[in-house]
C-alpha cells in the first residue's frame, strides 16, 4: 500500500525483484504516468512497511520510454547467494551494457574524507566473479602474477555526504573481492583486507519534502536502528525490515537502479509531482473543512430543521401551492368573448382574486405571527431554564410583553415579569451582575427576534415568489390563448365564401352549348327514328351533366376544404361593418382598443399584487421583532412587489403576449382584404350613375350589352353578397359580418331598382323619337312639292332616306326591340300604353317604305315641269345683267367734279342690284344640278359684278380717306394710332394702284392717288416723332434739329407738326428715334436681367438631416442665370447705342461681377466646410488637431451664421452681393486652406506609421481615425489596406477590442495570436495586426511544414489555409526534385518522382468530386493548378534527362525551400534568394501557370534581386 493508502501493483515487476525477462515474460512498456505512480508512491514506505528498491524500478524498456535511455545489454554475472538472507534474492539478469554501466559507475568520483569505518566480516557461501574497477565482467589475470590489493577509499563526513558515496564504497570492495579471488585461484595469500568485509547503511532522510530511497549513509554497528537497516559487501546489498523478510540486492543491480533512478529524478514530471500532490492533498483539506463548517452552519441555521419553524414552512408552502393553482384571469384558450365580456371577466377576476388575496395573507400572516411567538417563548423558557432565578427583566422585554400575542397574559410575559421581579428582589436593581446578565439576556432575544424577522422574510420571499408565479403563469395563460402556434405555422382560413374553379364552369357551358347545337341541327334535319335517338342521347347527355355537375362540386369541396395542421382557437369576437364616413370596412370594436384593453389587464395584474398585505407590513406581527427592526432600519426598506414582479422573464412574457396580439389582429386585419371585393362593388356601384350610363348609350358610346352585362353583374353581386360567409374563425379572431352584409346588400339592389326604372323609360323614349321620325318623313313624301325647290327637298330627302336613314331608321327599330327583349329577359314592369305602341312598330315602319317607293316613281315627270321653269327664269337674269352693265357707264361716276353723295347713292343701288341678280343664278344653277339638266350660262355677271365693285370701292375709299386726314389733323400727336396711319395708308396705295388697272383713264382715280402719296411722305416723320421709345433727352434733340421748341400738350397735333415744318427734317428726326428705339431695346434687356434676378433664389437645403444647419442645393438655375446675364451684359457694352444708358449698365454690371466672386468664394468655402465638418465633428480628431479644430470652428460659425441668414432671405442676387460677404468668404477659404495643409500632414503621419494607410484615400483614412474608439470602423477598409484580408473576428460582442482571427474575402479564416488588441492609435494596433499575420502564417506554415508528412495529403490539404497549402506543397515538391536530382540515378528517380506527381494530381482529382465546401473547393483547385505545373516541370526535367541541381533547367525555376534553422520559408530562382514574406493572399484563384508566367517569373525576381522594378503588360493568360 502507498501512503495515500492507494494501491500499488508492480506493473511488470516479479515479487521476488526480477523483471518479467528474468521470468521469461515478454517485454513490455511501461508508460510515463504507470511509472511515476509506482516509484513516487513507494518511495516512502510506512513505518514496518518492508523497502524494495527493486519493485520500485521498471524495466529498461520502462526507463528507454521515459528517459530515452539507450538499451543496456550485458552478459549474465554468476549467481551469488547471501547466507545472512533468510531468503535468496535470485538471479539477475543484467541489462545493461558494460561501457554504460562502467561508465555509469565510474561517474561518481570518492572525495577524501576523514574518520575510520568498522567492517564486520561476512562469510560467503558462492563464488563471484569481478572485474578491476567494473562490474559484470572478468579479467584474465596470467598465473603466477600478483596484483596490489587497491587501498580502502575514504569516505566524507555524514554532514557533507549526499547520500550517494557509499556506492564509491560499494566498488571498492566488488574490486577488492575480484582480487582476492585471483588470489585464491593463484595459490597466493590474502590481500590486507579480505573479500568478506561489509558494512552497515542506514537511510538518510534529510528533507522530508525529497525522500529519496537510494540516498545511505555508513553507520556504526551501536548507533543502528535495528527495525530498519541496510547491509553491503562486495555481493550486493541486504535490506532487513522488523517484521519483514530480509531482501537481497546484487551489486550490480543496485547500482543500475541507482543510475536509473537519477535520470528518473531528473524528469520535470517527477521532480514536481510531489509538489502538486502535496498541494491537492492540501487543497482537499481546505474544502473538507470549509464544507463541514458550512454543514455545521446550515444545520444550525436552517429552518426546515428547526422543529418550530418546519411546520409552519410546510403550512405556508401548501397554501402557496394551492393559490399556485389560480389565475389572476379568466382567459382560456378556445373561449370566445366580445371585448364587453372580456372586461366583465376581468372586472369578476379582480374581485375574487382581491378577496382571494386577502384572505391568504391574513391566513399567512397568523400563521407566521404563531410560529414566531412560538419561537421566542422557547427562547424565553430556555432562558429561565438556564438563568433560573436570576433572569433579567429588561425595558426592552417589558414592551415586548404589551404586543401582540405576548400580551399580559400570555406565558412569555408572565415568565419576563415573573423573574424580573425575582431577580429584583434577590440582586436589587444596582447590582452588577443584574447588569451584566441584563445585557447578555437582550443580547439573546435580539437574536432570536433577528432569527425570526429572518423567518418572516423567507416566508415573505415565498410567497412573493408564489404570487410572482402565479403572475407568471396568468400572463402565459393569456400567452397561451393568444399565440397557439408559431406565427410561420400560422395557416391563413379560406376566404368567405365558397371558390370556385372557374374553367370547370366554362367547360360545362361549353359542352351543353354544343350538344344543344347538335341536338338542334338533327331534329331538324333527321328522320322520325334518328329524332327519338337523340331523345336518348339527350337523355344519356343530360345524366352525364348531373356526374359533371356532382365532379365538379366534389372538386369545388376539395378546394374549399381548410384543414390547418396547427389549428388555432378564436378567442375574441369582433364585428365587421360599414363607416359611411371614411367609406371602408372596420372592426368594432377596434383591435386598437381591444390591444389595449388585453395590456391593460396583463399590466394590471401587478397592481393586484401589489395591494397585498405582505408580512413586513404587519404591525402586530412586526412588533414581536422591535429590537431586531431596530437594527435592520439603516439598511432601507426592501422592494416593494411591483418592483419584484418587474423581471425580465415578466416584460419579455408582455412583449410576447403584445406580439401574439399584434400578430393575431394583424392576420384579422389582413384576412379583413377578402372582403374588399364586396367593398368594391359598393364603391364601384356608388361611382356608377344610371343616369349617365342611359345618357352614355344616348351618345353611342353604350351599347345594350352594356345594360345586360350591368344587370348580371348587380343580380350576381346581389347573390355573392347574400352568401359569403358572417362568421369566419381568423386565428384568435372570430369576425362577424352581418352588419357589413346589411350595409352592402342594398347596393346592388338599389341599382338592380334604378335599372328596373329606367330602362322602360329608355325604351319609351327611344320609340317615340323613332315613331315621331317615320311618321314625319311618311308625311312629307305624301304631300305634293309647289314649287321647284320644294320639289328639290323631297328629291333629296328620299336620297338621303335611301342611303342611310331607312338603314338608321331600321337599326332603331331592331335597337328599341332589343331594348324591350332585355325588358322582359330580367322582368322589368312596362306600361300597358308603351307595349300597344310598340306593338305597331313593324306596320308603320313598312307604311314608310311604301311611302317612298311612290314617291320615286313620280320624279321624272316632276323634274321635267320644273326644269323648263328655270330655263326661263335664267333668261330674264341675263337681260337683267345687260342692263346693269349700260347704267354702270355713266359719266358722273368717272367724273371728279360730280357730287360725291349723288356717285355715293348711285353706284350703292347698283350694288345691290348686281348681288340680287348673282343670288338668282345660283339658285337656278343649283336645282338645275339637282335635276340633272345642263345649267344656263350667265358670262356677264362676272364682269358686271367686278366693275360695280371697283366704282364703289373707289368713291367710298375716297370718302374715307378724306375723313381719316382730317382727324389725324386735328387729333392730339400723342394720341394718334401710327400703326393705324400707316395701314390705311398702305392698303389705299394698293387699292388706287387696283383702280388704274381696272378701271378706265378717268379723273377721279389721279386725285384719289395724289392725297394718298402726299400722305404717304409725312409718314416717316410722323412714325418717327410717334415713338413711345422717344424720352426728354430726344425730344430736346429734335428741338435742336427744327430749330423751335416743343410743348407736348393738348395743343401738339399732327397740323402743329406739319405747320413747324418738320418733314423737312425727316432724316435727322429719324436718326434720333433709331437710336431712342436701340436704347430701349437696351434698357428692357437690362431690366430683363434686373427682374430675372429678382426670382432667383438659393435652394438652401438641411445639411445631414440637420434641423438648424443649412448648405445651398442644386445651383444649375443660378448657374444658368448668371452665364445668360453676363452673355446678355457683354451684348448691351458693346452695343453704339449704350451711351445714354451707360450708369445703369455699369451698375448692373459691377453687382454681377460681385454676384460671381461671391459666388465662388461661397461655393468653395461649402464644399471645404462639407468635407472638414464630418472630420472635425469626430472627438477624436478634436482632440489630436486641437488648433486647427478651433479655426474650424471659427469658420463654421461664420458659415452656420450665413446659410441661415441666406435661409431667411433666399434671393440669390441680395444675399450673394450683401456687403462683407465676398471678404468673409475669401478669409474663410485662407482659414480652410491652412487646415487643409495641416490635416495632410497629420494624415502623412499616421501614414509613416502604418505605410498602408497610403493604400486609402484621404476620406477612407478620415472616416477611421474619426471613429477610433469603434474599432469595427477599420472593417469595411480591410482589404485595402491588405490585400487578402476582408475583415477582422472581434467576436460576437460588437464592442469587443480582441481580435481573435482574419477573414478573408473568400470567407476563409485564419487564426490570430493570444492577446491580440485593438488598444491605442490605429496604426499601432494595426501593425500589431500586421505582425500578428505574419507570425501567425509563419506559425502555420511550421505546422502544416510538420503535419504534411505525418498526414494523407488528401486529408492534410482540408485542414490548413490555401496559401499555406501552397507554399508546403510546393516545398516539398521541391525537396522531392534536388533528391532524385542528387540520387545515383537522377533520371530514374526523376521518373518514379513524376509517377508520384501524376498520382498525387489523380487523388486531389477525386477529392474535388467529393462534396466539398465552396472554400474548400477553391483551395483544392488552386493546389491541382500548381500540381499541374509541377508535373509540367518534372516532366520537362526527365524528358531533358536533367542531371544536376545545377543545371538551368532547374535553376530557372521558382523553388521553395524550408528553412530548418529559422523555421522559415526561402524562394530561390535562378542566382536570386528572398525570404518569403507571409503577406496574408486568403484563397484566390490561380491562372494556369504558361512557359510566359514563368519568364515574368524569372524577369521579376531578377529585377528585385538588382533592387528594381517590373511592371508586366499584356491580356490574362498570356
Amino acid at each position: 500500500m502507498a501512503p495515500n493508502g492507494e494501491d500499488m501493483p508492480p506493473a511488470g515487476l516479479g515479487h521476488t525483484g526480477r523483471t518479467q525477462a528474468e521470468d521469461g515474460v515478454g517485454r513490455a512498456s511501461l508508460t510515463r504516468d504507470a511509472l511515476a505512480n509506482q516509484l513516487y508512491l513507494k518511495t516512502k514506505p510506512p513505518s514496518g512497511t518492508a523497502f524494495r528498491p527493486s519493485q520500485t524500478m521498471g524495466r529498461t524498456s520502462a526507463l528507454k520510454s521515459i528517459g530515452r535511455l539507450e538499451p543496456l545489454t550485458a552478459a549474465r554475472p554468476p549467481a551469488v547467494s547471501a547466507p545472512a538472507m533468510g531468503t535468496a534474492g535470485g538471479t539477475n539478469a543484467m541489462g545493461a551494457d558494460a561501457a554504460s554501466y562502467e561508465t555509469t559507475v565510474r561517474s561518481s568520483t570518492p572525495a577524501r574524507v576523514g574518520g575510520a569505518v568498522t567492517l564486520a566480516p561476512l562469510t560467503p557461501t558462492g563464488d563471484s566473479s569481478r572485474a578491476n574497477g567494473s562490474l559484470g565482467t572478468t579479467d584474465a589475470v596470467p598465473a603466477g602474477s600478483l596484483r596490489v590489493s587497491p587501498s580502502k577509499p575514504p569516505l566524507r563526513p555524514e554532514s557533507e555526504d549526499d547520500g550517494y558515496q557509499y556506492l564509491t564504497l560499494l566498488r571498492w570492495m566488488c574490486r577488492n573481492a575480484a582480487d582476492e579471488e585471483r588470489r585464491r585461484a593463484n595459490a597466493l595469500p590474502p590481500g590486507p583486507h579480505g573479500a568478506d568485509e561489509f558494512v552497515y547503511l542506514a537511510r538518510l532522510d534529510r528533507d522530508p519534502n525529497d525522500w529519496q530511497p537510494y540516498a545511505l549513509g555508513v553507520r556504526e554497528y551501536h548507533g543502528l536502528d535495528r527495525t530498519d537497516y541496510y547491509t553491503m559487501s562486495a555481493q550486493g546489498i541486504t535490506h532487513f525490515l522488523d517484521g519483514a523478510q530480509p531482501e537481497f540486492i546484487t551489486a550490480e543491480r543496485w547500482e543500475l537502479e541507482v543510475a536509473n533512478y537519477k535520470k528518473i529524478k531528473s524528469l520535470t514530471v517527477f521532480r514536481t509531482y510531489k509538489k502538486w500532490k502535496s498541494w491537492k492533498l492540501w487543497r482537499k483539506s481546505v474544502m473538507s473543512a470549509k464544507m463541514q463548517r458550512a454543514a455545521s452552519v446550515l444545520e444550525k441555521n436552517l429552518f426546515v430543521l428547526d422543529p418550530v419553524f418546519a411546520p409552519t414552512i410546510d403550512k405556508v408552502r401548501d397554501a402557496c401551492r394551492e393559490l399556485s393553482k389560480k389565475r389572476l384571469s379568466k382567459v382560456r384558450t378556445g373561449e370566445v368573448r366580445t371585448l364587453g365580456a372580456f372586461v366583465d371577466e376581468v372586472k369578476e377576476a379582480r374581485e375574487e382574486m382581491t378577496e382571494e388575496f386577502a384572505r391568504f395573507s391574513a391566513e399567512q400572516t397568523a400563521t407566521v405571527s404563531d410560529a414566531c411567538q412560538r419561537s421566542l417563548d422557547a427562547m424565553e423558557a430556555r432562558l429561565e431554564e438556564f438563568y433560573g432565578d436570576d433572569l433579567p427583566c429588561t425595558d426592552r422585554v417589558d414592551r415586548i410583553s404589551g404586543h401582540g400575542s405576548a400580551g399580559p397574559s400570555s406565558p412569555a410575559a408572565g415568565r419576563i415579569s415573573t423573574t424580573g421581579s425575582k431577580l429584583g428582589s434577590k440582586r436589587g436593581p444596582g447590582s452588577e451582575d443584574a447588569a451584566q446578565y441584563a445585557y447578555t439576556v437582550a443580547a439573546t432575544r435580539r437574536t432570536e427576534q433577528r432569527r425570526c424577522l429572518t423567518f418572516v422574510k423567507l416566508m415573505d420571499y415565498v410567497m412573493c415568489d408564489t404570487m410572482h408565479d402565479m403572475l407568471l403563469d396568468s400572463v402565459n395563460d393569456v400567452l397561451s390563448a393568444t399565440k397557439q402556434c408559431e406565427e410561420d405555422q400560422f395557416e391563413m382560413p379560406k376566404p368567405p365564401y365558397r371558390l370556385h374553379k372557374p374553367w370547370l364552369k366554362v367547360q360545362s357551358a361549353m359542352k351543353r352549348m354544343f350538344r344543344k347545337i347538335t341536338q338542334e341541327n338533327r331534329r331538324q334535319s333527321a328522320s322520325k327514328k334518328v329524332r327519338e335517338a337523340a331523345k336518348e342521347n339527350q337523355l344519356m347527355d343530360t345524366i352525364k351533366d348531373r356526374q359533371m355537375q356532382a365532379r365538379h362540386e366534389k372538386e369545388d369541396d376539395e378546394l374549399n376544404r381548410f384543414e390547418p395542421k396547427f389549428p388555432v382557437l378564436p378567442q375574441f369576437e369582433v364585428e365587421l361593418a360599414w363607416d359611411e364616413r371614411a367609406s371602408q370596412t372596420v372592426f368594432e370594436p377596434s383591435f386598437h382598443d381591444f390591444q389595449s384593453e388585453v395590456e391593460k389587464t396583463v399590466k394590471s395584474f401587478i397592481d393586484m399584487l401589489a395591494k397585498v398585505k405582505r408580512l413586513p407590513d404587519d404591525k402586530a406581527l412586526m412588533s414581536k421583532m422591535t429590537d431586531a427592526l431596530e437594527m435592520e432600519q439603516s439598511s432601507g426598506k426592501g422592494l416593494d412587489m411591483a418592483d419584484l414582479a418587474y423581471t425580465e422573464r415578466w416584460r419579455e412574457l408582455v412583449r410576447q403576449v403584445r406580439r401574439s396580439l399584434a400578430f393575431g389582429f394583424d392576420t384579422a386585419t389582413r384576412y379583413k382584404d377578402n372582403f374588399d371585393i364586396f367593398v368594391n362593388m359598393k364603391k364601384k356601384n356608388a361611382e356608377t350613375s344610371t343616369s349617365q350610363i342611359v345618357e352614355n348609350y344616348k351618345s353611342g358610346d353604350l351599347v345594350i350589352d352594356n345594360f345586360r352585362r350591368d344587370t348580371i353583374t348587380y343580380l350576381d353581386q346581389k347573390k355573392r353578397m347574400e352568401a359569403f360567409y358572417v362568421d369566419q374563425n381568423v386565428g384568435i379572431v372570430k369576425i362577424k359580418s352581418q352588419q357589413l352584409q346589411t350595409a352592402l346588400l342594398p347596393s346592388p339592389t338599389a341599382k338592380l331598382e334604378e335599372l328596373s326604372q329606367m330602362l322602360p323609360g329608355l325604351a319609351a323614349e327611344m320609340f317615340n323619337k323613332f315613331i315621331e321620325e317615320v311618321h314625319a318623313g311618311t308625311n312629307k313624301l305624301a304631300n305634293l312639292p309647289k314649287s321647284a325647290e320644294d320639289f328639290m327637298d323631297v328629291m333629296r330627302f328620299c336620297v338621303d332616306l335611301r342611303e342611310s336613314t331607312l338603314e338608321r331608321l331600321g337599326a332603331q327599330a331592331e335597337e328599341v326591340k332589343a331594348l324591350y327583349d332585355l325588358i322582359n329577359e330580367f322582368g322589368f314592369p312596362i306600361k300597358e300604353e308603351d307595349q300597344a305602341k310598340f306593338a305597331l312598330l313593324e306596320d308603320d315602319f313598312a307604311m314608310l317604305e311604301t311611302v317612298l317607293d311612290e314617291s320615286e316613281g313620280q320624279q321624272e315627270d316632276r323634274i321635267k315641269q320644273f326644269a323648263a321653269e328655270m330655263i326661263e327664269a335664267g333668261k330674264e337674269v341675263n337681260q337683267n345683267l345687260k342692263d346693269l352693265a349700260k347704267a354702270a357707264t355713266d359719266e358722273m361716276i368717272l367724273d371728279v367734279e360730280a357730287p360725291r353723295e349723288q356717285v355715293l347713292e348711285f353706284v350703292e343701288d347698283l350694288t345691290a342690284k348686281v348681288e340680287a341678280q348673282q343670288a338668282e343664278a345660283k339658285r337656278i344653277v343649283k336645282i338645275q344640278e339637282t335635276f340633272k339638266v345642263e345649267p344656263t350660262e350667265f358670262e356677264s355677271l362676272k364682269a358686271v359684278a367686278e366693275d360695280v365693285a371697283l366704282k364703289r370701292s373707289m368713291w367710298v375709299s375716297d370718302k374715307e380717306f378724306d375723313g381719316l386726314v382730317v382727324t389725324w389733323a386735328e387729333s392730339v400727336f400723342d394720341q394718334i394710332d401710327v400703326a393705324f396711319m400707316e395701314e390705311k395708308v398702305q392698303k389705299m396705295g394698293k387699292l388706287c394702284v387696283k383702280l388704274e388697272r381696272g378701271l378706265q383713264p378717268n379723273s377721279v382715280v389721279p386725285a384719289f392717288k395724289a392725297k394718298v402719296d402726299a400722305y404717304k411722305q409725312l409718314l416717316p416723320v410722323i412714325s418717327a416723332l410717334g415713338n413711345d421709345a422717344l424720352l426728354m433727352r430726344h425730344w430736346e434733340k429734335i428741338q435742336e434739329i427744327i430749330g423751335q421748341p416743343i410743348v407736348r400738350d393738348e395743343t401738339f397735333t399732327l397740323q402743329k407738326i406739319l405747320d413747324m415744318k418738320c418733314p423737312d427734317h425727316s432724316d435727322a428726326i429719324s436718326q434720333v428715334s433709331v437710336e431712342a428705339t436701340q436704347e430701349r431695346q437696351l434698357e428692357s434687356q437690362l431690366e430683363k436681367i434686373v427682374k430675372r434676378w429678382q426670382d432667383v433664389s438659393f435652394a438652401v437645403t438641411n445639411y445631414k438631416e440637420s434641423k438648424d444647419t443649412f448648405i445651398l442645393g442644386g445651383l444649375e438655375e443660378v448657374f444658368t442665370a448668371l452665364e445668360d446675364s453676363m452673355v446678355t451684359m457683354t451684348t448691351i457694352l458693346s452695343s453704339r447705342f449704350v451711351a445714354g444708358i451707360r450708369t445703369e449698365v455699369e451698375k448692373v454690371e459691377k453687382n454681377m461681377n460681385v454676384f460671381s466672386d461671391t459666388l465662388d468664394e461661397w461655393l468653395a468655402v461649402q464644399k471645404n466646410w462639407m468635407y472638414l465638418e464630418s472630420i472635425f465633428s469626430a472627438p477624436d480628431i478634436q482632440r489630436q488637431l486641437p488648433n486647427e479644430s478651433k479655426q474650424f470652428y471659427g469658420v463654421d460659425k461664420m458659415y452656420r451664421d450665413v446659410m441661415r441668414k441666406t435661409r431667411e432671405n433666399d434671393n440669390a442676387m441680395r444675399a450673394a452681393t450683401t456687403p462683407g460677404y465676398l471678404e468673409k468668404f475669401q478669409k474663410a477659404n485662407e482659414t480652410l486652406d491652412f487646415i487643409q495643409k495641416n490635416l495632410e500632414e497629420y494624415l502623412e503621419t499616421k501614414r509613416m506609421g502604418f505605410p498602408r494607410f497610403y493604400f486609402l484615400s484621404n476620406d477612407e483614412l478620415l472616416e477611421i481615425l474619426a471613429e477610433t474608439k469603434n474599432v469595427q470602423a477599420v472593417q469595411p477598409h480591410m482589404s485595402k489596406c491588405f490585400d487578402g484580408i476582408k475583415s477582422l473576428d472581434f467576436g460576437e460582442d460588437p464592442k469587443s477590442v480582441d481580435i481573435f482571427a482574419m477573414f478573408s474575402a473568400e470567407g476563409e479564416r485564419v487564426q490570430l495570436g493570444k492577446n491580440l488588441k485593438a488598444r491605442g492609435n490605429v496604426e499601432q494596433w494595426l501593425t500589431a495586426v500586421e505582425a500578428a499575420m505574419v507570425a501567425a502564417l509563419k506559425k502555420q506554415g511550421k505546422e502544416s511544414y510538420v503535419s504534411y508528412a505525418k498526414e494523407a495529403r488528401t486529408d492534410w490539404v482540408r485542414n490548413q489555409p490555401a496559401q499555406i497549402v501552397i507554399m508546403v506543397a510546393q516545398i516539398y515538391w521541391c525537396r522531392g526534385v534536388i533528391e532524385c536530382l542528387e540520387s545515383e540515378n537522377p533520371v530514374a528517380a526523376m521518373e518514379k518522382y513524376l509517377e508520384k506527381n501524376r498520382s498525387d494530381l489523380k487523388d486531389m482529382t477525386a477529392v474535388v468530386r467529393e462534396d466539398l465546401t465552396r472554400l474548400h473547393r477553391k483551395i483544392i483547385a488552386a493546389l491541382i493548378t500548381i500540381d499541374v505545373h509541377a508535373r509540367d516541370i518534372v516532366e520537362e526535367l526527365w524528358q531533358e534527362k536533367v542531371e544536376s541541381v545545377n543545371d538551368f533547367k532547374w535553376q530557372m525555376q521558382l523553388r521553395y525551400y524550408w528553412d530548418d534553422k529559422d523555421d522559415i520559408c526561402l524562394i530561390r530562382q535562378t542566382n536570386t534568394l528572398f525570404n518569403y514574406a507571409y503577406e496574408y493572399l486568403g484563397a484566390q484563384s490561380r491562372l494556369v501557370v504558361t512557359p510566359m508566367t514563368d519568364r515574368c517569373y524569372m524577369t521579376l525576381t531578377g529585377a528585385m534581386h538588382l533592387r528594381l522594378g517590373g511592371a508586366p503588360a499584356g491580356p490574362a493568360g498570356t
